[in-house]
Formats: C-alpha cells, sequence, structure tokens
C-alpha cells in the first residue's frame, strides 16, 4: 500500500512538472522574442562635419552579415530589429578609414546599444599610417546622384580620366571621346565646377588629366535647383580630384609608356613601337593653416585611326558612287597641371585659391581616296586628299573661394566654435569667382591630286588649300551661395545668385592656290569671323527637410534669364535671343529599412546651342561632306523623371530605376545633298522627343578577393517631326552595358577586367551596329604600398570599330571608322612623405576646393578645378 503511494505521488508530480513545462515553452513561443536597436552617428574625426551616406553593417562574430543602414543627412544612423546577442559594427565611407567597433552588445532586459559619435579619419595617400583592407561599395545611391569610387578600383591604374570614364557604370564614352549617359551628351563639372570647355577641347583636357588623380565619379541626372540646368535630359558628370586633408607633407611620383599591336606589324605598321609617354607628380601639405595642393603631368601621345565608306549618290539627273579610304596619324604633346592653396584665416574664415593649366600641341595627317564610280559602277578614276595640321592649344582657370562660417551662440551670447563642421549646426555664406581663357589654334594644309581611270595623274600643279583657325573663348562666373540650416527640424535652406559671361568665336581663313600668281590666296567667300556671346544670371531657392525616420525631401527652384548675341563679322549679320526659363525640382527619399531605399525625382532642364551648332559657316576640311551651324537654332527644354531603388549589404550594392524624359523644341542634324553632290549637314529644331528606359547596376564582392560591378540600360526614343517634316519623325531603341571585375590579393596584386557595349537599332537618317569597348589591367604594390607598378591593355582581343548606315532620299551609304587597338601602357606610380593625425580646424571649408569632398549626397557644392 505505501509503495503504491509513493508510486502514485511520482506520478502526479512527474505530471505536474511536465504540465509546468509544456506551458513554460508554450508561453515562450507565445511570446515575440526581443528585439533591439543600436543607434548612433558618423562625422570626420577632425572637423566633426556629419558624414551623410555612410555605410554602417552589423555582424556577428561568425562574420555573418546581421543588418545595415546608410546615414541620413546629420550623419544619424539606426539599426533596427536586432536579436540578442552579442556584435560588432563595421563603418565606411569614401576617402575615409574604416572603422570597426567593440563588442556591442544587445539583451533582453536592455535591448538598446548607442554608438555615440563614431568619427572617421580621412584615409592618406600614400602616407606612414594604419593600413587600411577594409572597403565599401564602389556604387553608392544618394538623394540626387550616383557615386563611383575611383580610388578603391583598379580604373586608377588606366592611364587618363578618358579611360577612367569608359569604365564606369552608367557613363558612356563614344568614337569621339563625347561623355554621355542615357546616349545623351551631358555636362562635365570637375570639382563640382563647369569644365568651360566642350566638343574638342573638352575630350582633349580630359584625355590629359591622370588617372591616379581622381578620387570619385559623380552621375547626377536630375541635378538640384543650385546647378545649371543645361545637358537637357542628360545630366552632369562630376569628376571629384583628390587632395590631400591629413597634416604633413606628401607626394606622388608616376611615370609611363606605350604602345599599341599595329606598331609591330610586318605589313601595314603603324608607328614607332612607343608612342605614348607620360610622366608627372602631385606634392600636397597641410598645416593648421593653410593647405597647398599640385598636380602637373606631361604627355606625349601618338595614335592613328582609319576610315572607309561606300556612298551610291541619287542627283536630280543622274545617280554614281564613290568609296573613300582615309587614315590619320596624330601626335600630341601636352602638359596639364593645377595649383592651389586654402588659407584659413581663423576658424570661420577661408579664402581659397587654384590655377589650372593644360597647354598642348597637335600635329597629324590626313589621307583621304575617293574612287569614283558612274551609275554603272564603272570605274572612272581616283581623287586624292592630303591634309597636314599642325595646331596649339591654351587653357587657364583661375578659381577663388571666400568663405563664412556663422556659427551659433552658447548661453553667453558667444560664437559655440565646437560645433563648427556638424551638419545642421552652421550658416554658411560662400563667394565663388572663376574665370577661364582658352584659345586654340589650328593650321591646314590641303593638297588635292586627280588621277583618271588608267592611273594618269589629271592635275601637274596640286590643287593646294590652306585653312587657318582662331577660337578662342573665355568665361566668368560668380556665385553666391547662402545655407541656412534648421538643427531642430532637421532642415536646410539654400539660396543664392549665379551670373555666367561666355564669349566664344571663330576666326575662319580659307585661301586657294592661285596659278597666275603662283601664290596662296584668300577666298573672302569661305573665310568667317562669327562671335558668339552669352550672359545668364540666375537665382535659386532649395529647402531640405527630413520627415520622420524614413522620408527626406528636397524642393527647388531656379530662375533665368538669358541673353544671347550671334555677330557674324564679314556679312555685318545679327542674330539676336533672350529667353526666361524656369526650371523647378523635386527629390524624394524613402528609407524603406535599414538597407533598402528609394528615391523619386523630378526637374526641367535645357539644352542650349553653343557656336559650333550655330555658325553658319561650314566646314571645309572633307569637301564632300560639310559640317555647318544653324543660327536659328533654339534652345530644347526637358521635363526629366526618374524613380530609383537601392539595396545595401556589408560591401554589396544594387540600384535600378526607371526615367522618363519629354523634351520641347528637340534638335538632329539633318543631311542633304547638293547638284554637285555635296553632303551637308545641319543642326535644325524638328519638334517634340521623348525618351522612356530603364537601368540597372551592382557592385558585389563575390569573395574576399574577387569583387564586380556591372550596369546596363536600355531606352526607347520617339522623335515627332511634323510640323516641319513628317518623314524625319522616326522611334529608336538604344542600350549600353558594361562589367568590370577585379581579384585584389593580399600581396598587392591586383587583376581587373572590363568591357562596354553600346548599340542604336535607329537614328534619324540611318542606324549603327553594336560597338564593343574592353580593357584589361594588372597591377602591383610593393615596399608597403608606397610602389605601384601596373600594366593596362585596351581592346587586348577584340579590334575597336564603328560602322554605320546612312538612308535619305539623296543617298545610301555603308561607313567603318577603326581606332587603334591592342594598346599595351605600363606605368609605375610611388608615394611619398609622412602625415600625422593631429587634431585639426574644425570647419567644414576645408574640403571646399581641390576635390575630396568626402562624398555625401546632394549636387557639387563649389570646388575648384
Amino acid at each position: 500500500m505505501y509503495t503504491q503511494q509513493i508510486s502514485m505521488l511520482v506520478g502526479i508530480f512527474l505530471l505536474l512538472f511536465t504540465s509546468y513545462s509544456m506551458a513554460q515553452v508554450a508561453d515562450e513561443k507565445a511570446k515575440p522574442p526581443v528585439l533591439g536597436k543600436v543607434i548612433g552617428s558618423v562625422s570626420d574625426a577632425d572637423t566633426r562635419k556629419a558624414l551623410e551616406f555612410a555605410t554602417v553593417s552589423l555582424y556577428n562574430y561568425a562574420d555573418s552579415l546581421i543588418t545595415g543602414s546608410i546615414t541620413d543627412m546629420d550623419g544619424a544612423f539606426e539599426l533596427k530589429k536586432v536579436p540578442v546577442g552579442s556584435y560588432y559594427a563595421k563603418v565606411y565611407f569614401m576617402g575615409y578609414e574604416s572603422y570597426k567597433s567593440d563588442t556591442v552588445k544587445i539583451l533582453a532586459t536592455m535591448p538598446y546599444a548607442n554608438l555615440n559619435r563614431i568619427g572617421l579619419s580621412p584615409s592618406p595617400q600614400g602616407a606612414d599610417v594604419v593600413e587600411v583592407t577594409a572597403e565599401k561599395s564602389l556604387l553608392q545611391l544618394g538623394l540626387d546622384k550616383k557615386v563611383f569610387n575611383v580610388e578603391k578600383s583598379d580604373l586608377a591604374n588606366l592611364e587618363n580620366t578618358t579611360e577612367v570614364l569608359r569604365g564606369t557604370p552608367g557613363v558612356e564614352v563614344d568614337k569621339d571621346d563625347a561623355v554621355k549617359v542615357r546616349g545623351k551628351v551631358v555636362q562635365v563639372y570637375i570639382n563640382g565646377k563647369p569644365t568651360g570647355l566642350t566638343g574638342e577641347n573638352q575630350a582633349a583636357i580630359l584625355r590629359q588629366i591622370p588617372a591616379n588623380t581622381i578620387k570619385s565619379i559623380e552621375i547626377i541626372t536630375n541635378p538640384s535647383a543650385k546647378d545649371s540646368p543645361e545637358g537637357g535630359s542628360s545630366g552632369i558628370i562630376n569628376i571629384v580630384m583628390k587632395k590631400n586633408t591629413l597634416q604633413g607633407f606628401t607626394g606622388t611620383i608616376n611615370a609611363g609608356i606605350g604602345t599599341n599591336g599595329a606598331a609591330f606589324r610586318k605589313e601595314d605598321k603603324q608607328g614607332p613601337w612607343f608612342n605614348k609617354y607620360n610622366g608627372g607628380f602631385s606634392l600636397n601639405y597641410k598645416s593648421r593653416k593653410v593647405n597647398i595642393f599640385s598636380n602637373i603631368s606631361a604627355n606625349q601621345r601618338g595614335s592613328f585611326s582609319t576610315n572607309e565608306s561606300y556612298r551610291h549618290n541619287f542627283l536630280p539627273d543622274s545617280s554614281y558612287y564613290f568609296n573613300t579610304n582615309s587614315n590619320n596619324n596624330r601626335n600630341n604633346q601636352s602638359i596639364w597641371g593645377r595649383a592651389g592653396i586654402d588659407i584659413y584665416l581663423d576658424d570661420l574664415n577661408t579664402l581659397s585659391f587654384q590655377v589650372r593649366s593644360s597647354p598642348s600641341r597637335n600635329f597629324s595627317d590626313n589621307k583621304i581616296f575617293y574612287n569614283n564610280f558612274d551609275q554603272d559602277s564603272i570605274y572612272s578614276g581616283q581623287d586624292r586628299r592630303i591634309t597636314n595640321n599642325y595646331g596649339t592649344e591654351t587653357n587657364w582657370t583661375y578659381n577663388m573661394v571666400y568663405s563664412i562660417i556663422i556659427p551659433e551662440k552658447d548661453s553667453s551670447g558667444k560664437p559655440n566654435l565646437d560645433k563648427i563642421g556638424q551638419m545642421g549646426e552652421n550658416r554658411e555664406l560662400v563667394f565663388d569667382l572663376q574665370f577661364s581663357d582658352n584659345k586654340d589654334f589650328n593650321h591646314n594644309e590641303f593638297s588635292n591630286l586627280h588621277y583618271s581611270y588608267i592611273g594618269e595623274l589629271m592635275n601637274t600643279v596640286p590643287d593646294s588649300q590652306y585653312t587657318y583657325t582662331a577660337s578662342p573663348n573665355q568665361e566668368l562666373t560668380f556665385k553666391t551661395d547662402y545655407t541656412h540650416p534648421f538643427s531642430k527640424t532637421k532642415a536646410r535652406l539654400e539660396l543664392g545668385y549665379h551670373l555666367t559671361w561666355r564669349k566664344d568665336s571663330r576666326d575662319f581663313r580659307y585661301e586657294d592656290y592661285e596659278e597666275a600668281s603662283m601664290s596662296m590666296v584668300n577666298d573672302t567667300m569661305r573665310s568667317n569671323d562669327f562671335d558668339y556671346i552669352q550672359q545668364i544670371h540666375a537665382l535659386y531657392g532649395s529647402y531640405n527637410q527630413k520627415f520622420g525616420e524614413k522620408w527626406s525631401a528636397k524642393f527647388g527652384l531656379r530662375l533665368e534669364q538669358v541673353f544671347v548675341t550671334s555677330l557674324l563679322q564679314n556679312t555685318n549679320e545679327t542674330f539676336r535671343l533672350k529667353y526666361f526659363g524656369v526650371y523647378p525640382t523635386l527629390h524624394f527619399s524613402y528609407q524603406m529599412d535599414e538597407s533598402q531605399q528609394m528615391t523619386f525625382s523630378f526637374s526641367r532642364r535645357v539644352q542650349r546651342p553653343w557656336i559650333w551648332s550655330v555658325n553658319p559657316f561650314p566646314n571645309y576640311n572633307d569637301p564632300r561632306f560639310l559640317w555647318q551651324g544653324n543660327p536659328y537654332l533654339r534652345p530644347s527644354f526637358t521635363n526629366s523623371l526618374e524613380v530609383n531603388y537601392g539595396k545595401y549589404w556589408g560591401q554589396n550594392s544594387i540600384s535600378a530605376g526607371i526615367f522618363g524624359n519629354y523634351a520641347t523644341g528637340q534638335w538632329n542634324n539633318i543631311q542633304s545633298i547638293d547638284k554637285e553632290g555635296v553632303i551637308s549637314s545641319k543642326p535644325q529644331n524638328l519638334g517634340f522627343n521623348y525618351q522612356l528606359g530603364a537601368e540597372a547596376s551592382g557592385n558585389f564582392k563575390l569573395t574576399k578577393i574577387w569583387s564586380m560591378n556591372s550596369s546596363i540600360n536600355l531606352s526607347h526614343n520617339y522623335t515627332d517631326a511634323s510640323k516641319v517634316d513628317a518623314s524625319l519623325s522616326f522611334s529608336s531603341l538604344s542600350g549600353y552595358a558594361s562589367v568590370y571585375t577585379n581579384l585584389r590579393f593580399k600581396f598587392g596584386l591586383s587583376v581587373s577586367l572590363g568591357g562596354s557595349t553600346w548599340f542604336q537599332l535607329r537614328d534619324i537618317q540611318g542606324r549603327s551596329i553594336p560597338s564593343f569597348w574592353h580593357w584589361l589591367s594588372i597591377s602591383q604594390q610593393l615596399f608597403k604600398k608606397k610602389l605601384t607598378l601596373s600594366l593596362s591593355l585596351q581592346n587586348p582581343f577584340f579590334q575597336n570599330r564603328w560602322i554605320n548606315y546612312s538612308q535619305t532620299e539623296f543617298f545610301n551609304s555603308y561607313s567603318r571608322s577603326q581606332w587603334e587597338s591592342r594598346v599595351a601602357n605600363f606605368r609605375l606610380s610611388y608615394n611619398f612623405g609622412k602625415v600625422s593625425m593631429k587634431k585639426q580646424r574644425k570647419s567644414n571649408l576645408q574640403n571646399r576646393m581641390g576635390g575630396d569632398s568626402g562624398g555625401g549626397g546632394g549636387a557639387p557644392q563649389g570646388g575648384g578645378q
């Protein structure tokens, strides 16, 4: 009996214990897990300037990513829904050393951790400081721009800025080195300012700037009201240059040599074995009172191209064929340099000066062979046109910036200097004056020989011409910008006045050989002197506001009054144009969670005609194909809308978006033919145009040593020309894609491969075949990363060709151009000097000029070239 009672009690006890345990488990399952959060802020360790769009990632001690976020305009971040556990945080920001925190604990009893203010130190260039091995995403999405970190990629080992832009996701560079985004030419800025150059001159300058002087490339498709609305639907490319920001003295020297595969051919050899040389240096000195920086590079660059075309002309009373073959050999010698100084007058005032210059001279010889055939394709003879060109160019840009900080006052009424440099705490007034003076002189000597169908020389005395072109231009800009932050409401107001005055001139002289006098005689019917003067007065206002934890918005309005005067001196004709422009801008950002965001933007922009598009006198370099401008050309206005999505995790990122543009007064180049069979190309306002497209880009850290980024965009364009000529209306599908991959090993070896392709199925009077450009680069760092050796190969596997078809009621043509391929460049770069991490003056102005602005959101904020 006793045994039964004991057994019963034990059974009851076990039953109760089991029931209680199951109830406890059920209760635990019913309760949601404890989730905490981690907060903090990120700023410059020395200036205390808030760093917007810094990447913050939280890892467990198995090195697995838990969550991440980016900082807002005040540098603040918040990581939500963090499970109970022990972690560490990493912070990355372009141009700064990475940060790794101590252990961060989230407890059930205290699910909250505050990392307070995290100060990041600027990353030195070749300095004897702590080695940085962590990297952030090469591509970042901001409120109104995308930023590609050049200095952290192997693009810095390429030859020049043009090649860097070719490898930048989302940027296109065509066969003429014109820089484009979404298939349209953009405005190119250097450190937040227009270069003052366009077309051929701009391309020449970009080829002179060494790749290893570039910090980052900013792609701004919908600029804010603070920036010029020029560029139509294409926007702005801002090239941010490096500048030392640490105290001490540092420098870099570099040299390079290059060649191309055609120099080693047994037959049809092109040029010497080595036809590319470059060298240069940079010196930087930084103290508490001054910051002095300089770069200089010298280049000698030989290159060649070939072209062949086949054309069938339809004249009113006949038709005939002719084929053209040409080759062009060029040699360019240039120097590019800049020097500047920032003077810190006190904690509140900074005065900055900078000068940039790029003198150059170039030589070229061009041979064109015209093979003529009648309407039955029977050969009738050949014309040969040989051109020798000599040109010189000088470009000088002078810049002065005076910046004033108006700090908040403490309780005693004195300026609170401790808060200088913190976003949202201080007012700022900036005066910015820049003047550019550019001179371009070109001399061309033409010799024409005519042969019969049996090869007999028809003219014993060459039919010769000589042309001289002087193309000076000056540009003056003056800007007054005022910034007023509202720290309590997390808002910022910007107001300003901008003045731009620009004068472009073309003094063209054309001479023919006269047999009677046996001398060159000026042809007054072809010589001309043309001036184009433009003056722009602009007022703008912009308001930036953060709403809650997820929404940010930026509203802007820019008003412009434009005066244009064109003067054709030899005929005393004057063309005047005056117009008033209203350009609203709107930007929204929605932080979906710690690792995802969406942006929405709208802007109204303008595409202004420039001198080459309005000068009515033709270019006579090719007598069978003339280009001339249209003095009655009017500006085209574009409404641009886009939506973008960005996702970040660790060092990986994806961005995707859709965009649409609607332009009125769209102009295109229209080709026509005269009774002599000479084709003329002339721009003309046609009507409206719309563009709809989508794009995507990604940056991935595939393994510890392997990274990759890529981009693609597709767009549909339609131009309605029914008000002018319905036959000129057209639609087209175009696209662009690029990929870049890099292997970076611990012992300093880096190998990268990149490529891009472009296509447009149809343009206004023809179509083009897709083209492909690619490169391979290998670099090795030695002596504690002070010495870098690099070898880059352009188009090592496939030749660089451009093929176009044109078809009108007057002619059909096929043309193929080939640029030099298998170009090899070997470079070495050595960093020297030593810097210290002493506490520097607290000022958000020390990066006002010379670049190295530390990235962040918003459009370019001043800065010298």
